[in-house]
C-alpha cells in the first residue's frame, strides 16, 4: 500500500523554517546561486508545489537564483496527476492561503491549475524509495514527510541510507512529525524536532555546519 494523502503546504512549520532559516543561509553558503531540493514521496505533488511557491515567494531576495525541485513516487497514476498540475476545488480548500490561489493557480472549468512559473520548477519521475537516489543528483533538501511511518525499521534504515548519499554535507533534512526514526539512523540528528528538522552527521563535516542549525 501506498499512502497518498496529502496538502498544500501540509504543517506550516517547515515552510516557515525553510524560509526563515534555511534560504537565508543557503544564499550565503552557495556563491553559484544554485539549489536543489528532493521531494520524496510527492504523491500529488501539493508539496513540491508548496516549496515551488515559497521560493517564489522570496523573488525579490533571490535575483539570479535558480531553484530546482525533483518530486519523486513510486505510483506511476499520482505522478501523472502530478505532472497535470489541475486539482479539484476540495484539494485547494486542505491548506492553501487565498493569496497563493490567486497568484499561483489560475480557473479552468471546475478545476485550478498551477501557473507556468510555478510547474516548470518542479521535475516529477516514478521512483522507489528503497531504490539508490544518486542517480536524481545530489541536493540541499530532503522533504520525506509522513512516508516513514509506513516503513517497518529495516526499510527505513535502508530509505534514510540512501538519502543521506544525495543530501549536502551542510544539508537538512525535513521529516513528518511521525515519522520516528529513532534507532533507525545515527547518520541524522534532529534539529528542531517539534518540526520535523534534521541534520546529517558526517565524519569532518559537523552538525554545526548544518544549514538547519547554522546562525542567520
Amino acid at each position: 500500500m501506498v499512502p497518498q494523502d496529502t496538502a498544500f503546504f501540509r504543517d506550516w512549520n517547515p515552510f516557515r523554517h525553510f524560509k526563515s532559516v534555511v534560504l537565508p543561509n543557503l544564499q550565503t553558503a552557495r556563491p553559484k546561486k544554485h539549489m536543489c531540493i528532493l521531494s520524496a514521496g510527492c504523491s500529488t505533488g501539493q508539496e513540491a508545489y508548496s516549496m515551488a511557491m515559497a521560493i517564489r515567494d522570496e523573488a525579490r531576495t533571490l535575483t539570479g537564483w535558480k531553484a530546482e525541485i525533483v518530486a519523486v513516487d513510486l505510483s506511476e497514476q499520482v505522478i501523472d496527476a502530478a505532472q497535470q498540475g489541475t486539482y479539484s476545488q476540495f484539494d485547494i480548500q486542505r491548506g492553501l492561503p487565498i493569496r497563493h490561489l490567486m497568484t499561483y493557480f489560475s480557473k479552468e472549468d471546475d478545476r485550478w491549475r498551477i501557473s507556468p512559473g510555478v510547474s516548470s520548477m518542479v521535475t516529477f519521475k516514478t521512483w522507489n524509495l528503497l531504490e539508490e537516489l544518486y542517480p536524481l543528483g545530489k541536493f540541499d533538501i530532503v522533504l520525506c514527510r509522513n512516508v516513514l511511518v509506513y516503513f517497518d525499521l529495516q526499510t527505513k534504515i535502508d530509505a534514510l541510507q540512501k538519502i543521506a548519499r544525495v543530501l549536502t554535507d551542510d544539508g537538512v533534512l525535513y521529516l513528518g512529525l511521525e515519522d520516528a526514526i529513532s534507532g533507525a539512523t545515527k547518520q541524522f540528528r534532529p534539529v528542531v524536532p517539534e518540526t520535523g528538522v534534521f541534520a546529517i552527521e558526517r565524519a569532518g563535516h559537523p552538525s554545526s555546519d548544518s544549514l538547519a542549525i547554522k546562525p542567520v
